[in-house]
């Protein structure tokens, strides 16, 4: 078996915790901050809108990181910042701190999630590249599924400080032991060209579109609008 498919499960893995944990965990951390009587919902909420802003903006930094190191060195501080930043919503009573904290838990989220897992994926894939993009990504889904409603489970049993904390730690061995274990950079890591095809089958053709012609696409810019 091509070892590219090795990578989408372990990407599937890593993308259900961090999403889990992360993306869908938001709802349950905003009601669970409320409830201590610190925070109302709207400075909550608020905080999550810095998490995503952070997230957003750390992408740009990072894209150029993921060409220089091996991913593996991006995913792993990525997750400790991530879990450092849950773990720290358990303790916190300032204001300042909420937004701190969920700027660091924003940026340890964006190095660990699905940025590097879709460069990887296009590092590994051209034909079936679609098809590793769908399986992996369904780990975002699962993640909300399953691993959500163990968080919200654990704030309303063990109240937030002792939830966060295993949070924290959830994170960490969802997404660290599999980084280091399947994730390797690119296919030539290994001795493989993508889609495990033989040096002289590649389609080189099919590697990409450089970002200043994509962006000046009719599809590229109604598609990014879409999500506004």
């Amino acid at each position: 078996m091509f070892y590219g498919w090795r990578l989408v499960a372990g990407l599937f893995v890593i993308l259900a915790f961090s999403s889990g944990l992360g993306f869908y965990n938001h709802a349950v951390l905003i009601q669970s901050l409320a409830a201590t009587g610190r925070y109302t919902i709207e400075v909550a909420s608020s905080a999550v809108s810095v998490f995503f802003v952070v997230s957003g903006i750390a992408g740009l930094g990072l894209a150029p990181l993921l060409d220089r190191f091996d991913v593996r060195w991006i995913i792993v501080p990525g997750a400790l910042l991530a879990a450092f930043g849950l773990w720290c919503i358990g303790s916190i009573r300032e204001t300042w701190e909420l937004y701190g904290v969920y700027a660091l838990f924003g940026l340890g989220f964006s190095a660990s999630g699905l940025l590097p897992a879709t460069t990887l994926i296009s590092r590994w894939f051209v034909i079936q590249r679609a098809r590793a993009l769908s399986i992996a990504s369904t780990g975002l889904s699962v993640g909300g599924m399953l691993i959500t409603p163990i968080s919200a489970y654990w704030v309303g049993d063990l109240g937030l400080p002792r939830a966060a904390s295993f949070q924290a730690l959830l994170y960490l061995l969802g997404v660290v032991p599999v980084t280091l274990w399947l994730l390797r950079s690119f296919p030539a890591d290994l001795g493989l060209m993508p889609d495990g095809a033989a040096w002289q089958e590649t389609p080189a053709a099919q590697d990409g579109v450089h970002f200043a012609v994509a962006v000046k696409d009719p599809f590229f810019v109604w598609f990014n609008l879409s999500y506004i």
